[in-house]
Formats: C-alpha cells, structure tokens, sequence
C-alpha cells in the first residue's frame, strides 16, 4: 500500500462528498492508489476554480494565487506556507514524479484554462475562445484520470463526446452561480443567433430556448460517447444515465467499472 498523508487524503475526499460531484462515483470504483491520487488533484482543481470564482476575491490575490500554482506545477518550486489544497497538489506532484506519472501536463492544462477564465471575467467569450477554454478544462480532468489510471495522455484532438458532454452539463448545473459571479458560459455567437440579453431574468423565454438547445445537444453528445467507449474500450468503461427533473438541475452520472 502506497503512503500518502492521511490528513491530505481525509481533507480531499471531504471536498469531493461536500461538492457531491460526478467525480466522486468515478473514485468509488477505483484502486487504492487512484483513488488517492485523482483526490488530491481533484481537490486542488476544485479549490483553485473556486478561488478565481469567488467575487470576494479581488483580481491582485487571484493573480497571486495562480502564480503560486504556476511556481508549484512549472517551476517545481518549493513555495513558503503552502495552505492544504496547494499541500495536496505538492504531494500528487512529488508522488507521480517519483513514479514517472505526467500529472505534470492535466495540471498545467487546467491552471491556462482558470488563467484564461480569470482574464475574461465579465466578458463575453468567442465562440473560439468558448471552445479553447472548454478544451483545456475538459482535457486537464481526463487526462489527470487517464494519468491515475495509467492510460495514455489525450492529445487536445481526442476528447470523447462525453468528455464534452459532461462540461456542457456542469455549465447547465451552474450557470445561474456563474453568471452571477460574472462568468458568461455562452458565447457572442449565442447572444446574436437567440437575441439573449444577460438583463432580462433567466426565465424570458429566449433564454429557456437556448437552455433547451444546450440540453437537446447534451443528449446527442451522450449517445455520441457510448458509441465511442463501444468503438475504444478502456480498462474502465464509463456508464451514462441522464436525470432530467427539472431544467436548472440537469445532471449527468458517471461511473467507472471494471470490464
């Protein structure tokens, strides 16, 4: 049995149950090993998304905080007074470098990804930009499974339909919180082909059209993803049921299990 700090491990699987996220049926299903690895990451992906997310934060001490990050995944540099999930990002790096596991790469991924959302707070994304950032996001938290799993890392290219499909729900799950805290998850193509306007309540029925697009476009990426783990097996298959009550708690449950 691998040794990892029990304070770490304890810490990151309390952030998993607190956010009750998808991710935490991926981890069920996993070895001990994995499991404690894709916790650590997870939990630091989580803390430092929500540290650019939160409004009370003002824009000196979230750059301060991804240049702590940067110093960490890049430079390998060994900060002063980490705090707990920068301690679990330490501990998942030192680990994978000792056992020549890339987490280097699904974290640097993810850290562009949040610097690019940090400088477009307020802002209405490109349809380009909208597709760069859901890349890198997507890319960083497959590939930081794949890396714990011990699978190939994905090229930018390869994401599945129902990595894609995943983000799109998690977007839907939360947009009324991300808009509120002033990060526009629609693009200005979006805004022009439904006339949407981010002053009119989210209930005005341009707004519940382009909500049922994304949906309908949700359920296609789905079927898309069984086709393609049907095509290309992995040594864990992911299991796809849509629970659909209300529009503004749309959610997609995966699992991994064993073939």
């Amino acid at each position: 049995m691998e040794h990892f700090d029990v304070y770490l491990i304890k810490y990151a699987n309390s952030i998993l149950k607190k956010h009750k996220t998808t991710n935490l049926m991926i981890n069920i299903f996993l070895p001990y090993e994995q499991k404690c690895l894709f916790s650590l990451v997870y939990c630091y992906f989580r803390w430092l998304d929500d540290q650019i997310d939160d409004k009370l934060n003002n824009f000196q001490s979230k750059l301060a905080v991804l240049k702590r990050s940067n110093l960490i995944i890049c430079k390998k540099t060994i900060i002063k007074n980490p705090n707990t999930p920068e301690r679990c990002l330490l501990q998942v790096l030192n680990y994978s470098d000792q056992k020549e596991l890339n987490l280097r790469l699904p974290c640097k991924q993810m850290l562009t990804s949040i610097r690019l959302d940090n400088k477009r707070i307020d802002k209405i994304p490109t349809k380009r930009l909208y597709k760069i950032l859901q890349t890198l996001r997507v890319s960083a938290y497959l590939n930081a499974i794949r890396v714990c799993l011990k699978l190939p890392i994905m090229k930018t290219n390869e994401i599945p339909a129902y990595g894609i499909a995943c983000d799109e729900i998690h977007i839907l799950r939360d947009f009324k919180d991300d808009f509120n805290a002033g990060i526009f998850n629609f693009s200005q193509e979006e805004v022009v082909k439904y006339g949407l306007n981010i002053n009119k309540p989210f209930d005005h029925k341009t707004w519940k059209t382009w909500f049922f697009d994304k949906h309908k476009n949700v359920k296609k990426l789905i079927k898309m993803g069984i086709k393609e783990l049907t095509v290309k097996p992995d040594k864990y298959s992911l299991i796809c049921t849509f629970n659909f009550t209300r529009y503004s708690l749309t959610w997609l449950k995966i699992k991994f299990i064993n073939n």
